[in-house]
């Protein structure tokens, strides 16, 4: 919260912390007064380390400037406990607003339970009505995994998601913070925003925190590179094809995810390899779609997704292809909802596996422009020629190039009734099948170079003429 966004109050006090590492202006950042009681004990075996992360997270919002963060909240949310209770609260914790006074007042009388064991305690001096039992904030701190949420309403709301909605907060990302190590979480970031696109922020606010030791999660750390034999050479293989097909096609992206576990086998799915963030000059897309491009892309990269989130979840479920002609019409929670913007793109995703690393998976997402006609000879098309430059993989179903595929139609899918298009059917002979069919000929027409080796035998017409009857001269 910037000095001028509200008027003056004297239950806020600007911080001027600072720490070993160096003092940091914090000029930008105000910090409560604390309501909660003086028994708190931080959970953490360092007592100095909680006023430590407070100084750098201070000196992180405050180096963020709210002109660049229109219609948020940004706070910290630190762990503590209260009579042998794990809590998460943001209370007299560091934050940045711009016009979500309501919201941010509302936070600081609730607090996030992350004590698995310990739900509720009768003897507990702090009232059950203001801890929240679960939430995108407890799950990201508990789990050490980014949460991105499209808020919407569902039932069972807690009051601060209530909150958020009626303040026009249209969807959140809660970032885990590490310090000193990967292993060792101090608590979460909260961006509440009224907008999507204003996600692609989430690259400036991890670059501020690696300036003051601070880190989030890193998907890419948990990508199994040196423990798979063989995935490097994949990987260079993949990248290769992808930059011909994505620019000879004129796709907007071409990228590929793969599942992961964190330390605590925690699955998820990380971006692999792929070009969003590349500019193809073939196609025809502005600068502000172009900005939205590299958001996207540098988000994939850094933010893992949930093994049902998106199109490539969904697709790691259940082996099918998937297909959208508009991602805007996607769940709120789906990460190419929450980076669309204002641009409409089609999408298709593919579960492929291949023979170099056994049964690892793979998810091929395709981007392109809503306004490109699509059909079964472009899905037929992409698909051989994605196999014929990489002849070492394989549908992950077991069907073979050419074979019926079935592709999951989503716009027109519900729950109770899914709805598929087929391709490479008897009806629909495209120009590779027809060059295929054309060499095979080639080949049963083409004379043999060798020499039989067995003995003719001379048949007479007496012998031959029972065989084929009159029909023979």
């Amino acid at each position: 919260m910037f000095h001028d966004s509200l008027p003056p109050n004297k239950d806020l006090q600007p911080s001027s912390a600072s720490n070993c590492e160096g003092e940091y202006p914090l000029s930008m950042c105000f910090l409560e007064s604390s309501h909660l009681p003086l028994t708190i004990v931080y959970y953490t075996d360092d007592p100095q380390i909680p006023e430590l992360i407070k100084e750098k997270i201070g000196y992180v919002f405050g180096n963020l400037h709210s002109n660049n963060f229109p219609g948020l909240v940004l706070q910290f949310w630190a762990p503590l406990k209260i009579s042998g209770r794990r809590l998460l609260t943001t209370s007299d914790q560091p934050f940045l607003l711009h016009d979500s006074e309501i919201y941010r007042s509302l936070c600081v009388k609730y607090m996030y339970n992350i004590d698995v064991n310990k739900v509720e305690d009768e003897d507990e001096e702090e009232p059950t009505n203001t801890i929240i039992s679960s939430g995108s904030v407890a799950t990201a701190f508990l789990n050490q995994l980014p949460e991105l949420v499209g808020n919407q309403r569902v039932d069972g709301m807690s009051p601060l998601e209530t909150c958020a909605l009626e303040c026009g907060f249209v969807c959140s990302f809660v970032l885990p913070v590490f310090y000193p190590s990967q292993s060792c979480c101090v608590g979460v970031i909260e961006y509440a925003s009224s907008c999507y696109n204003h996600l692609h922020k989430f690259n400036l606010l991890n670059s501020v925190l690696q300036k003051v030791g601070l880190k989030t999660f890193d998907a890419q750390e948990h990508l199994p590179c040196k423990t798979i034999c063989g995935l490097q050479n994949v990987k260079d293989e993949i990248d290769e094809a992808l930059k011909i097909i994505w620019a000879r096609n004129r796709f907007i992206s071409a990228q590929v995810w793969i599942a992961c576990e964190d330390e605590n086998h925690v699955a998820f799915t990380s971006f692999f390899q792929g070009n969003s963030n590349e500019t193809n000059d073939r196609t025809q897309i502005d600068r502000l779609q172009q900005t939205w491009l590299e958001a996207y892309g540098n988000a994939c990269y850094n933010l893992p997704l949930k093994m049902d989130e998106g199109l490539a979840g969904r697709t790691l479920q259940n082996y099918e292809p998937h297909f959208i002609d508009n991602i805007d019409i996607l769940s709120a929670n789906a990460p190419q909802r929450l980076f669309s913007c204002v641009f409409k793109h089609a999408c298709l995703v593919i579960y492929l596996r291949s023979t170099k690393t056994g049964d690892l998976d793979y998810v091929f997402e395709i981007l392109w422009g809503h306004e490109r006609q699509h059909s079964a000879f472009l899905f037929e098309s992409l698909l051989l020629e994605l196999m014929e430059r990489l002849p070492s993989f394989k549908f992950a179903s077991g069907a073979e190039v050419g074979d019926e595929l079935r592709i999951l139609n989503v716009k027109n899918s519900t729950k109770s009734e899914l709805e598929y298009f087929k391709i490479f059917t008897t009806e629909s002979v495209t120009p590779k099948r027809e060059r295929r069919q054309r060499l095979e000929v080639e080949e049963c027409l083409r004379p043999l170079k060798g020499k039989c080796k067995t003995t003719p035998i001379p048949l007479s017409q007496e012998d031959i003429q029972p065989h084929f009857g009159k029909t023979m001269i």
